[in-house]
């Protein structure tokens, strides 16, 4: 109901409309970028993330904190440890 009528709860319209041309501009920024992180890597990391049931990084430091998580977990399997 907020959503669409957003007057009963004393706030007010944020709808914006935006143009088709601009969602596929943003759908083509937010695609995977394979010169960015091989593919391989991406979906072997995507794995132990599901695996060991990790969230999204909400900071800097939790970015940090899972890149070197997973860092490990790849080295292990590797037998690099």
């Amino acid at each position: 109901m907020l959503y669409r009528m957003p007057q009963l709860y004393g706030a007010g319209n944020c709808y914006v409309p935006v143009d088709c041309r601009s969602i596929d501009v943003c759908k083509e920024e937010c695609s995977f970028r394979g010169h960015v992180c091989d593919e391989d890597v991406f979906d072997l990391c995507s794995e132990y993330v599901s695996e060991h049931g990790l969230c999204e990084p909400q900071t800097a430091d939790d970015a940090v904190d899972m890149y070197i998580y997973l860092r490990c977990c790849m080295r292990c399997d590797l037998g690099m440890q």
